[in-house]
């Protein structure tokens, strides 16, 4: 396999053709901000799913804390029982 990668580099070299450098995908390769949240729809890295935010160790709407379920709990039973 290295030998053939060789044979094209000198060939190349030979014709006169330059190889261009290999670079990864926009979307991949980018600031740290948006472009990354955007690649990721669902799944562990989306922290608006209940298992991105258990990767991400946070909590909010789709993944409440417990106190948080305690009150809806308690809220729905007084609810119920009126």
């Amino acid at each position: 396999m290295f030998r053939v990668i060789v044979a094209l580099v000198m060939c190349a070299a030979v014709s006169g053709f330059t190889l261009a450098p290999v670079t990864p995908a926009a979307g991949l390769v980018s600031s740290p901000g948006s472009a990354r949240i955007e690649a990721i729809t669902m799944g562990r890295g989306d922290k608006r799913t209940a298992k991105g935010k258990r990767k991400a160790g946070s909590f909010g709407k789709s993944r409440p804390r417990n106190a948080e379920l305690r009150k809806r709990k308690a809220d729905a039973a007084a609810a119920s029982s009126e």
